[in-house]
């Protein structure tokens, strides 16, 4: 794999990490104000835990 592909892949994961702790964030603000998380926003949010956690099995060379 050449550098600019790591970098890539690289990026790509940092930008689903950045958006769970945005998620995090809107979370923490709902219990804050005594509010329940929805089930769409844990749904989606665990979508994009998944595909974070995809692509670094992918870098690393994992198949599961």
């Amino acid at each position: 794999m050449g550098h600019s592909a790591h970098q890539a892949q690289v990026r790509s994961i940092r930008e689903s990490i950045t958006e769970l702790g945005a998620w995090i964030s809107i979370w923490r603000d709902d219990v804050a104000a005594n509010l329940k998380p929805t089930q769409t926003s844990i749904d989606h949010a665990s979508a994009v835990y998944q595909r974070a956690l995809d692509r670094c099995d992918a870098l690393l060379g994992k198949d599961a």
